[in-house]
């Protein structure tokens, strides 16, 4: 008679919690692309590479941001590649393994969903204004977006501040070049619609910002 073999068991899952330095990067060519990555606090930067190119910025991520692979989809690709701006710390799961980590690690699931949603709502808004030929809309919308999920309150007049942002960044996540944005930008600024203290741009109108992202709709 033979003996039969005890049936493998799956290991608990574990959730990793990671502090990364400012400028250090969480995930890229030699990162596990298994994993799913929660931020915590801080501040990632999403760096997209295509052939022939510079890096361009893809995303910018703050607490309850979501990177790395998903089970049936990817939110980072191959080339990406995350990197700290700030001091972070994230968590991060094997992906294949998502059903046993949010049973196990009830927190970690809940903050998982609600990124997610985030994350809808955000590719949801960014296609309704990448649909749009007009820049002006796409800018107005990116920037009020910027300023929902990044923002920190103005101390000198304005509505929201976005600190660590600069006009290329902006220029890469709506896909128009430099020179151009910077130019509606200075128009935005003559309008009131927006301020600026020193380097850091300020969002001032929030009415005329959402008349001009939306009012096409």
């Amino acid at each position: 008679m033979s003996l039969r073999s005890p049936r493998p068991t799956r290991t608990e899952p574990v959730v990793r919690e990671e502090t990364y330095s400012a400028r250090s990067a969480i995930h890229g060519a030699a990162a596990e692309h298994n994993r799913l990555y929660v931020v915590r606090r801080g501040r990632i930067r999403l760096l997209r590479s295509l052939a022939g190119t510079r890096p361009h910025l893809a995303d910018l991520l703050g607490p309850g941001g979501i990177f790395g692979k998903l089970p049936s989809s990817a939110t980072c690709r191959p080339n990406d590649v995350a990197i700290a701006e700030t001091e972070a710390v994230v968590w991060s799961a094997d992906s294949s393994q998502l059903d046993l980590v949010c049973a196990s690690h009830p927190q970690f699931g809940q903050e998982l969903l609600a990124g997610l949603g985030r994350s809808l709502h955000r590719d949801r808004v960014r296609l309704r204004s990448l649909a749009s030929s007009e820049i002006p809309a796409r800018l107005s919308a990116a920037l009020l977006q910027l300023g929902d999920e990044l923002g920190e309150p103005c101390p000198h007049g304005g509505v929201t501040d976005l600190r660590r942002i600069s006009q290329e960044d902006v220029a890469d996540l709506i896909g128009a070049s430099r020179s151009f944005v910077s130019t509606l930008i200075n128009e935005m600024k003559r309008w009131g619609w927006l301020g600026n203290s020193g380097r850091i741009l300020c969002l001032r109108d929030i009415g005329a910002l959402q008349k001009a992202a939306f009012d096409d709709e």
